[in-house]
């Protein structure tokens, strides 16, 4: 098994030991969706510092989940008090990050999908179409499946990635929020 293989596994078996942990405390399934982006990051360093020589493969995605984390309310609530904590989150410096992580998932797609060949320039340039789609208030809850259609394009096309490992895993933990979203 590869490196980026196993380090995503663990980062999955670790959100599957927490929500078994507050299945036993709680008795009922509870999806720790606020800590996704936080095992994401750590999964995306840790391959990143596994793979020294092919870093710049995950300076996409890894732009992506650091962003994604400054712009998860979650983070800002071990730094603040609850009073300067609702001030900030009604501000405009989390919509801010979530615009620059929106940006940044442009360049991830055609730097995973690449740019070479008419076959992949139309893939990319399709994909990042139907990722605009998702943006759209109608279809917004097809934003927590876009990631999901992004690694089964690259497994259609066999393109081979350091990447795909971890964004399998943001994958998995996109449809898990969705389905939160869908049935709250």
């Amino acid at each position: 098994m590869e490196k980026t293989v196993r380090i995503a596994l663990i980062g999955f078996l670790i959100v599957m030991a927490y929500t078994t942990s507050i299945y036993i405390d709680a008795g009922s399934w509870i999806v720790p969706f606020p800590i996704f982006s936080y095992i994401l990051l750590v999964v995306i360093i840790v391959s990143t510092w596994s793979h020294k020589e092919n870093y710049r493969a995950f300076i996409p995605l890894l732009t992506v989940m650091s962003l994604r984390c400054l712009s998860n309310p979650f983070t800002y609530t071990f730094f603040l008090d609850e009073s300067s904590y609702l001030e900030f989150t009604d501000g405009i410096t989390l919509s801010i990050f979530r615009i620059l992580e929106t940006v940044c998932v442009f360049p991830l797609i055609i730097f995973t999908v690449g740019f070479k060949g008419i076959q992949y320039k139309i893939t990319s340039l399709a994909l990042c179409a139907l990722y605009i789609l998702t943006l759209i208030p109608p279809l917004d809850l097809f934003n927590y499946v876009f990631f999901t259609g992004l690694v089964i394009t690259m497994i259609y096309l066999k393109k081979e990635h350091l990447s795909i490992p971890a964004l399998v895993l943001l994958a998995i933990f996109d449809l898990l929020e969705g389905y939160s979203v869908l049935l709250s």
